[in-house]
């Protein structure tokens, strides 16, 4: 027999986020992980300039804890859907500040100090 790794909540999805709104930390625990594996498959689909698949997982979780935060069940839609596509326009704009270059002297700058043979650092202005 197998052990369900969400344990069902009674009141449904619903009750669950309106506890974890509320600040019940085990619903919020809950519905992340409930959500976690769907949300590593769309990170999995996206591509962020400079960071690595990890970074990409972590702004879906941040997804899955806005959607939380902000879903009003008195808009008829089910949670799921809605942690879906919060999730997305995260990954999505996640994508669009990476490609916006605003960063790029940062990351293209050189380092000013060169580590030489012996171990020493030396300044690039004292060489030159």
């Amino acid at each position: 027999m197998t052990v369900p790794l969400v344990p069902y909540v009674a009141g449904g999805e619903g009750a669950l986020v309106t506890r974890a709104q509320t600040g019940d930390t085990l619903a919020a625990d809950l519905l992340v992980r409930r959500y976690t594996r769907h949300a590593n498959y769309l990170a999995s689909r996206y591509y962020l300039l400079g960071a690595d698949q990890d970074d990409v997982q972590q702004e879906a979780l941040l997804g899955i804890l806005a959607a939380i935060r902000s879903y009003r069940p008195e808009h008829g839609l089910p949670f799921g859907p809605f942690a879906d596509f919060v999730i997305r326009r995260k990954l999505q704009q996640a994508v669009t500040v990476a490609n916006r270059q605003k960063h790029r002297q940062l990351t293209d700058a050189v380092n000013p100090d060169i580590t030489l043979a012996d171990g020493d650092t030396v300044s690039l202005i004292d060489l030159l």
